[in-house]
């Protein structure tokens, strides 16, 4: 038992310490460094002691909010989103951390603002949570249709809370992972840049893509049109 709980805290020691020399702006020689990274010790260890997580997890979990370009205050304020996530998805906190951050880049919606990023961070949680707890994915595959498809999603204009229902929808009807992405991909790029051939079919059909102003409508409108 003794030498369980020695490695744990080897191990917590060694996540915290990794993730405090990667987060920007601090500065540990200070007295404000000194007091951010117990701060930051505090949330790893109350994570561990409120949820199914263990303090080394959490640790593990602000390393990588850390590696995504978070500083260390929105990192904090961010760790219980991304615990209830790992939480519903039943996969481990790192991982969880890991897909949330990344998928902030992917939907174009980080920013350096902590109050815009954390309601940000919050959105994505929630909608992916919404997603593989009511359709037939979990956050690992849902993660690979992220990958393939929300680049050119977010360059269109549209929500991550689109992308998330039609490839969930998808993963309903047997089609998952990159192989959705790719199709929703293939979507918006020809909605975008349609052939001439399949312009004139829109038109003949009376498909509206875009609004008065020139931008795309949601593409599940698109779709109701259709």
């Amino acid at each position: 038992g003794i030498r369980t709980a020695t490695q744990e805290f080897i191990n917590y020691d060694q996540a915290i310490t990794g993730a405090s020399a990667k987060f920007k702006g601090l500065d540990v020689t200070t007295e404000a460094g000194i007091k951010t990274l117990e701060n930051l010790k505090q949330q790893a260890r109350a994570t561990g002691a409120e949820t199914q997580f263990s303090a080394s997890e959490a640790a593990q979990g602000l390393d990588f909010l850390a590696m995504a370009g978070f500083n260390a205050e929105q990192a904090i304020v961010s760790l219980p989103g991304v615990t209830n996530l790992a939480t519903a998805a039943n996969t481990d906190l790192a991982r969880a951390t890991d897909i949330a951050s990344d998928s902030l880049g992917a939907f174009g919606l980080m920013t350096e603002d902590t109050a815009a990023l954390q309601t940000n961070l919050t959105r994505v949680n929630d909608v992916f949570a919404k997603t593989i707890t009511s359709t037939n994915t979990d956050l690992d595959i849902l993660f690979e249709s992220v990958k393939k498809g929300a680049a050119s999603f977010t360059a269109a204009g549209q929500s991550i809370e689109s992308f998330s229902a039609l490839a969930g929808v998808m993963a309903n009807n047997g089609l998952k992972g990159a192989e959705s992405g790719t199709q929703l991909r293939n979507i918006m790029l020809r909605l975008a840049k349609p052939t001439k051939e399949a312009n004139s079919v829109l038109q003949n059909l009376n498909i509206k893509t875009q609004d008065a102003q020139g931008n795309f409508l949601d593409v599940v409108d698109i779709l109701g049109q259709f």
